[in-house]
């Protein structure tokens, strides 16, 4: 589904009726220009800020976006209305939260080092490390002296 089929699922009629058709008391249907906008702004959104291509196959966007589309349709409708500044922030703060675990552009882990990691054995022989030796096995170690 589609972002905006996802809202449509979640939310009922009669109240994205009221957030797509601002104003207009006698609107009977969801107007899906006013909807595709907020669909479009909130996968913007998701670029801008999370740093990340909305996906709608991940449970993750689809939770965020969809509160994104209320939150940006209920900012609409009011005049800079409070309820609508406050939802928008209380998303904006979600999708940095989402941005946290999902995106950001993150620096790939990479080393320097210069040891090679064992190649795994198929036989019963134990693969230890570089720094494992067996004439590390007359060392022990004590507590430090107070």
């Amino acid at each position: 589904m589609a972002l905006a089929a996802e809202v449509t699922a979640r939310y009922p009629g009669s109240r994205l009726i009221q957030l797509t058709n601002p104003g207009d008391q006698s609107a009977a249907a969801v107007d899906a220009t006013v909807l595709g906008l907020a669909v479009t702004d909130v996968q913007a959104d998701f670029e801008i800020i999370a740093g990340i291509e909305y996906d709608n196959s991940e449970a993750r966007h689809v939770s965020v976006a969809v509160w994104g589309v209320i939150a940006k349709l209920a900012g609409w409708s009011e005049a800079a209305g409070s309820t609508g500044v406050k939802l928008h922030e209380a998303w904006i703060e979600r999708l940095e939260q989402l941005a946290k675990v999902t995106g950001r552009d993150r620096v790939p882990v990479t080393t320097s080092s210069q040891v090679t990691p064992t190649d795994e054995r198929q036989t019963t022989e134990t693969v230890r490390p570089w720094s494992d030796h067996p004439h590390f096995d007359d060392l022990v170690a004590r507590p430090p002296d107070n």
